[in-house]
């Protein structure tokens, strides 16, 4: 997390438009000596385009892509405010996710170009 916004900036130095996937929420999160790191800033990032799944539907896709064992241990880390993929869980990076409702409200705040696409809409349309 102390390398997000220098990740990014050196990143931004390359010319031309660039797009980022993450299933990170923008959040700021503390090390043990207090200090503060962004996941992003306003230098970095000029909006956001977030797919929103009905939390329904998510319950499956979690257990499958993080191959869980039951649709409880999918719900209880949906609704988990503290929610980190650890990164020697099946060699994943960590991530910030939190819970669902933490994860949506952290983007929907984002100060500049907030755009909302529903995944089942894409199914559908």
């Amino acid at each position: 997390m102390k390398n997000w916004i220098d990740s990014q900036n050196s990143i931004n130095q390359k010319p031309g438009i660039k797009i980022f996937k993450t299933h990170n929420y923008a959040c700021k999160l503390y090390d043990t000596n207090g200090n503060g790191f962004s996941f992003t800033n306003l230098e970095n990032s000029i909006g956001v385009i977030y797919i929103v799944r009905d939390p329904r539907n998510i319950i499956t896709s979690i257990k499958n892509h993080f191959s869980m064992d039951s649709y409880e241990e999918a719900f209880n880390m949906m609704d988990n405010k503290d929610t980190w993929l650890v990164g020697d869980r099946e060699g994943r990076i960590p991530e910030a996710m939190s819970s669902w409702d933490n994860h949506y409200l952290s983007w929907s705040r984002f100060p500049k170009n907030f755009h909302l696409i529903k995944y089942e809409n894409l199914l559908s349309e």
